[in-house]
């Protein structure tokens, strides 16, 4: 029961961050040109990449160790990480400032920085199962953005903005010690953790390494390929996937701590993630077809006219995610019993063919290229997954994912009626197969 109410939570606190990120949007769309928007988006690339990189695998390593630690060390394994995040701003912003010494890109750098903490937080929050304050921290910080960006929308500007998120940052920060109150951190217990969780930090922390890459690195190359605009439109199209992503990262966030909880009886855990490795291709499939038939509705909705070349390649986006949701659970379940180095090794997978084809695509094709390289990286990366899985049983349902890939591949290219119902046809027959009476878990 614990376990369909953090999900509903986690559900909300998703929602709930994803609002407030699309009336981000929105006003900046409304109330600056897209070559200004595009350059918003290009500090924020930087900075949440940076921050990203300090996380250090943290995140990681709390869904590993936090459900079988007690107070003690797990506050001080949360309060190391937030200290080598805070070191990551000092050593990110004195290094940069010897060469880059224009005021509003730091204040913008700065207040992006300072607001990621919350997900550093909240991967500690779900490691100790208590997905509320999480929820709470959430709609805090999001009422704080949407009343501060509307309250001060004829102000916009990439300085204003970073005021607004550094302020939403502290006081998220202040709000999370107040209540939890762990403050300290003891050099001995420090030495004890860390040693306990060496071996599979040290993965987690390379690990780490790769995530700004599918992130945001897109942020950082696109003005050098096609220009700040196609950036401004690109990140519209990476935005509202990044929405379906987040709705599909809730489930892995639940169930990572009960993997872990059941690493020594995997038989008891293999039959559930099976079929939920149906749900996942079944909803992005959902989601496809929502985005083909509402996707220009959605765009405008968040931005304006002005951005309806995100269209086509939100659709590319959006294959990509059905083929990441094929291998998305296979992915989770070698992270979470400690299997590390595969997921490692796959993030670099994906992370060469992603940086190669994007330049490549990007220069030759726009936009439209710029997005394929989703789904190409997302492929080879799946495909390494499913080499490394040995418990077969898990793997038994993927036969029927690949009619999926090809139906929506043959919608992409004709763009009509029939494709694109063969998908919905297909979808709910996956449905149709799921036995959701084998995903009951019991303590």
């Amino acid at each position: 029961m614990k376990i369909v109410k953090d999900t509903f939570l986690l559900y909300l606190t998703r929602l709930i961050d994803v609002i407030a990120t699309f009336v981000q949007i929105k006003l900046l769309a409304i109330y600056l040109p897209k070559f200004v928007v595009g350059q918003i988006f290009f500090v924020i690339g930087i900075a949440s990449f940076l921050s990203t990189l300090f996380f250090a695998g943290f995140p990681f390593v709390f869904v590993r160790f936090i459900p079988k630690m007690d107070d003690t060390d797990s506050g001080t394994l949360l309060n190391l990480s937030i200290l080598l995040y805070y070191l990551g701003l000092l050593l990110s912003t004195l290094i940069g400032l010897i060469f880059y010494r224009t005021w509003n890109f730091w204040v913008l750098f700065v207040g992006v920085y300072l607001s990621g903490i919350l997900p550093l937080i909240g991967a500690y929050l779900i490691g100790k199962r208590e997905v509320k304050f999480y929820f709470l921290l959430t709609l805090v910080r999001s009422l704080i953005l949407i009343i501060l960006l509307y309250a001060f929308r004829h102000l916009l500007s990439d300085s204003t903005l970073g005021y607004i998120l550094g302020i939403a940052g502290i006081c998220i920060l202040i709000i999370f010690y107040l209540i939890e109150g762990k403050l300290t951190l003891d050099r001995q217990i420090t030495k004890l953790v860390l040693k306990r969780i060496g071996n599979f930090w040290k993965y987690a922390f390379l690990d780490q390494l790769f995530q700004p890459v599918f992130m945001y690195l897109y942020r950082i190359i696109t003005p050098y390929v096609v220009g700040f605009e196609a950036l401004a439109s690109f990140t519209v199209s990476r935005r509202v996937d990044n929405f379906s992503r987040r709705i599909f990262q809730v489930p892995l966030d639940i169930i990572s701590p009960e993997i872990s909880y059941r690493d020594d009886r995997k038989e008891s855990i293999i039959p559930a993630l099976r079929e939920l490795k149906k749900i996942y291709v079944s909803l992005s499939s959902v989601f496809f077809l929502l985005y083909i038939f509402a996707g220009k509705l959605i765009i405008k909705l968040i931005t304006t006219g002005a951005y309806l070349d995100a269209y086509y390649p939100l659709l590319i986006l959006a294959f990509g995610l059905i083929i990441s949701s094929t291998y998305s659970v296979d992915a989770t379940y070698l992270r979470s019993i400690g299997d590390i180095k595969p997921y490692f090794i796959h993030n670099i997978i994906w992370m060469v063919t992603f940086i190669a084809s994007f330049v490549v695509l990007g220069k030759n094709f726009g936009l439209t290229g710029m997005a394929a390289s989703y789904p190409i990286g997302h492929l080879f990366a799946g495909i390494y997954v499913k080499s490394r899985i040995r418990e077969k049983a898990l793997l038994m349902a993927d036969i029927l994912f690949l009619p999926t890939i090809l139906l929506v591949l043959l919608s992409l290219v004709l763009m009509t009626r029939w494709s694109v119902g063969l998908v919905g046809i297909y979808t709910l027959f996956m449905l149709a197969s799921t036995k959701f009476d084998k995903m009951q878990l019991r303590r």
